[in-house]
């Protein structure tokens, strides 16, 4: 078929045109990731798990209160009848311990910044991990908070999105927390390899365990993919955009190996596979690939890469 986005000629079969990504919704993956995508709505799956929490706690709260009244009618009596005080002082003020940990939970939650995701996340980020946007990670080049731009002389070979770094994160007090790593899209230009974040509302975060990005890469791919294709065009004009403070960069030199795991059955409905980018310094970072297309671009450029940097 042709790609109404820049005109080429690719497989039918293929998610998305591995040229420029413009999204295939011709397949029957197509069809359902499209159909998923405008069900969960322009923001993401975070506002309606933000919306689903106060919900909860409303209904938890009522239970709660009518569980204290009752231990306190019925400890009233057993105490009376020579059950010792310290018994009925115990049992009924577990149902406020709960109701207070229920409180807390919620406010946290609510106090989510929908609107600026990257802002919040930056808020977040020094709280629980301290400064970390202004270190200096040797062999991975972090942005912090400078913008993302080309170098002169680069130019952009490909990109997939979105990705989602494989990591294992809980989260903190109150059910919210946030991830080390953000980044959903990978750039590959003449000369490095750029990890980059599309933000949805919640990027970054861990709400009740779950991680949002994770989620939203799955859901929202189509919504993804297309943020990250005005990211690639900006960049090719020379914008420099606003980005995570984890962001990062590789130089293509600095690549020992890069492996992949193309996923098979089933399991490729939800991930087409993984590729793993090991630095000369032992540094490593893996990630799940979404897309198909997406993947097989990544293995033709870095099987490229390898005879020209890793010989």
């Amino acid at each position: 078929m042709k790609c109404p986005g820049c005109g080429s000629s690719y497989a039918d079969e293929l998610n998305s045109c591995p040229t420029c990504g413009s999204a295939n919704n011709d397949t029957f993956t197509g069809r359902i990731a499209n159909a998923v995508d405008k069900a969960v709505g322009p923001g993401g799956v975070t506002p309606g798990i933000v919306y689903r929490s106060r919900i909860v706690f409303k209904r938890t709260a009522v239970f709660l209160i009518c569980m204290f009244i009752a231990f306190l009618v019925v400890f009233s009596i057993a105490v009376s009848k020579g059950v010792p005080l310290y018994i009925g002082v115990f049992f009924t003020s577990l149902p406020l311990l709960f109701l207070a940990a229920a409180y807390y939970s919620n406010r946290k939650v609510s106090q989510v910044d929908l609107g600026n995701p990257i802002n919040y996340y930056k808020e977040q980020l020094d709280k629980t991990y301290g400064k970390r946007a202004t270190k200096v990670v040797e062999g991975m080049n972090l942005f912090g908070n400078e913008g993302v731009g080309l170098q002169q002389g680069e130019e952009i070979v490909a990109f997939a999105s979105p990705v989602y770094r494989m990591q294992s994160t809980v989260s903190g007090p109150g059910g919210l927390s946030v991830e080390k790593y953000t980044e959903n899209t990978i750039v590959v230009t003449s000369s490095r390899v750029l990890f980059l974040t599309c933000a949805l509302p919640g990027q970054g975060l861990l709400l009740g365990g779950g991680s949002q990005d994770m989620i939203n890469d799955v859901v929202k791919r189509r919504t993804l993919q297309e943020l990250a294709q005005k990211e690639v065009e900006g960049l090719k004009i020379g914008t420099i955009s606003d980005h995570f403070p984890n962001d990062f960069w590789i130089d293509r030199k600095a690549l020992k190996e890069v492996d992949y795991l193309k996923y098979m059955g089933p399991a490729k409905y939800a991930s087409a596979g993984a590729i793993s980018f090991r630095l000369n310094n032992g540094k490593k970072a893996r990630y799940h690939v979404i897309e198909g297309s997406d993947m097989d671009k990544l293995v033709s450029i870095f099987n490229a890469v390898k005879k020209m940097f890793m010989a």
